[in-house]
């Protein structure tokens, strides 16, 4: 069962694209590790937020992926030489900021794109239609199997769509709401204080 979406009821979807972006923009010019995985917190609390199923489990062992193939690179202070096998800082550090940067990238786009987002144009609403696809098949990943992949997907599609006229990322919330602002607000105001405090 799908979680609720707190984020839908309080900013509007395509003020809830802009956000992610400037939030994305931030992130990835913030520099050093600690301000990063700062980062990554906040926003897996948001995509929680959202209503989206994390399991961290696969995020650490995705970083710590990253960081392992990075040591095969060594530069920097040696930490440590188990098995003649040298550990640099500098080496170490790259690693896991990558590893952090690629679980933030993924937890942006949990929460910043929604199914209900209605961009401008033609490309904007087949891009929007894809979201309500994709977001659709997420909420209902549970029912797809390895065995019957495609009938699965194909069911949920005529389950979810059952007539030819499919929603054209209709916008359901009309307006971001005050508290909706406030939280925009507050999640800048947090990653600014992450960028000078560390």
């Amino acid at each position: 069962m799908p979680r609720n979406d707190h984020i839908s009821a309080i900013v509007k979807p395509g003020h809830r694209f802009v956000w992610g972006l400037l939030l994305l923009l931030s992130f990835l010019f913030i520099q050093g590790l600690l301000p990063r995985f700062a980062m990554v917190i906040l926003f897996a609390l948001m995509a929680r937020a959202a209503g989206k199923r994390i399991k961290f489990s696969y995020f650490i062992i995705l970083t710590s992926s990253i960081a392992l193939f990075n040591l095969l690179t060594p530069w920097g202070e040696v930490l440590y030489s188990p098995g003649g096998f040298d550990i640099t800082r500098g080496a170490l550090i790259a690693g896991l900021t990558k590893g952090i940067t690629i679980s933030g990238l993924v937890f942006v786009s949990l929460f910043s794109v929604s199914r209900d987002l209605k961009l401008p144009g033609r490309f904007g609403r087949l891009l929007g239609r894809s979201f309500y696809y994709f977001e659709s098949l997420y909420s209902h990943k549970r029912k797809i199997h390895r065995r019957s992949f495609f009938s699965d997907i194909d069911g949920i599609l005529l389950d979810l769509f059952p007539s030819e006229n499919v929603p054209d990322g209709e916008d359901r919330f009309r307006r971001t709401t005050p508290l909706g602002v406030l939280v925009i607000m507050l999640s800048f105001g947090i990653t600014g204080a992450i960028a000078l405090w560390m």
